[in-house]
C-alpha cells in the first residue's frame, strides 16, 4: 500500500470508520467516504466532493490530522 492510501486508512481508523477491505486507490476512498456520509442535497454533495479532494491532498503530504478534518467536514454536510 502506498503512503497516500495508508494515510487515508489511518485517518479513517482514527475516526472509527474502517472499510471492509483496504482502499485500492484514491477513488475507492472517495466513494467509501461519500457512501458513509450521504449528502443532504445537491449543494452539500458539491461541497462534500470538494472536501474529499482536499482530504486526498492532505494525504499526499501525509497529514493524518488534515485528512480527519476534511472527513469531518464531509460528515457535517450529510
Amino acid at each position: 500500500m502506498d503512503d497516500v492510501l495508508q494515510t487515508l486508512m489511518d485517518a479513517c481508523g482514527s475516526l472509527g470508520k474502517m472499510p471492509v477491505s483496504p482502499f485500492r486507490d484514491v477513488r475507492d476512498f472517495e466513494a467509501q467516504v461519500l457512501d458513509w456520509f450521504p449528502a443532504a442535497g445537491e449543494r452539500e454533495k458539491t461541497e462534500q466532493l470538494t472536501w474529499v479532494l482536499m482530504a486526498v491532498r492532505e494525504a499526499e503530504v501525509r497529514r493524518v490530522a488534515g485528512v480527519i478534518a476534511c472527513i469531518k467536514r464531509v460528515q457535517g454536510l450529510s
